[in-house]
């Protein structure tokens, strides 16, 4: 009879607060459970536990995951292994890129404990898919609110963003600074009759001693956003309607 292939697992457990781990996610919680669930599998073998203690989901900038990750491209182990997805991450998005992008790429299968989640068989596969389109629809739904709320901000002549060069903000509104307006119809004139490009611009500002909105020096971009910049960002009486991008 042929003996089956032991699968090499590496673990990874994140615990980010202290409340967190009174609440029962301790990384002594999530250890004893991953070992429990590893041993009722005969053909895997625990090869390592990297962690992170008091950090956030939120970001891949955590010297746990990067340990793993780094094991996980160097071909070490067959399965990465959590006892629940957001020990990984916060964002759907994000938790999708790293097993597509690291795992996958890898030849590593995913698996979580709590959510019955393992892509070493077709209904883990299945489910990261459907998880892939709820993430697909989440985004768009996100982006729509955000365009219907900045539509409603402009509506009501309350502008989004930062805060473009010749203007400044006052009473969440944008009001002209009349010396910077200046400089913003002296380089619309350069662009315009002179057709100087946004870099000798960019120079011929810097060499009158003129700093950006940011008190740096000018480069073509911040030329080329000035030169673009729509009308009615010009802090300008505007017609009801007007204010749609």
């Amino acid at each position: 009879m042929k003996e089956k292939e032991v699968k090499r697992v590496l673990a990874y457990i994140r615990c980010s607060t202290f409340t967190q781990a009174v609440n029962g996610m301790s990384l002594e919680v999530q250890e004893e459970q991953i070992k429990t669930y590893i041993e009722k599998r005969s053909d895997w073998e625990l090869v390592g536990i990297e962690q992170d203690n008091g950090k956030s989901g939120k970001s891949f900038d955590r010297p746990g995951i990067k340990r793993a990750i780094k094991r996980i491209e160097a071909g070490e182990l067959d399965i990465f292994l959590v006892s629940k997805i957001d020990r990984v991450a916060r964002n759907t998005r994000e938790l999708l890129a790293f097993v597509y992008d690291v795992l996958e790429k890898n030849e590593t299968s995913f698996v979580s404990i709590n959510e019955s989640i393992d892509t070493t068989t077709p209904a883990g596969e299945m489910f990261l898919t459907n998880l892939a389109s709820f993430a697909t629809f989440e985004g768009r739904m996100i982006s729509l609110r955000v365009r219907e709320a900045h539509a409603h901000a402009r509506a009501k002549g309350i502008e989004i963003g930062g805060t473009p060069y010749g203007l400044t903000r006052k009473n969440k509104r944008l009001v002209e600074v009349p010396e910077e307006m200046r400089i913003v119809r002296t380089i619309k004139r350069w662009r315009s009759k002179k057709e100087m490009s946004y870099l000798r611009i960019a120079r011929r500002l810097n060499e009158l001693g003129i700093a950006s909105k940011l008190g740096k020096a000018w480069t073509g971009e911040s030329v080329r956003r000035v030169v673009l910049l729509p009308r009615k960002k010009m802090g300008r009486p505007r017609k009801k309607g007007e204010w749609s991008e």
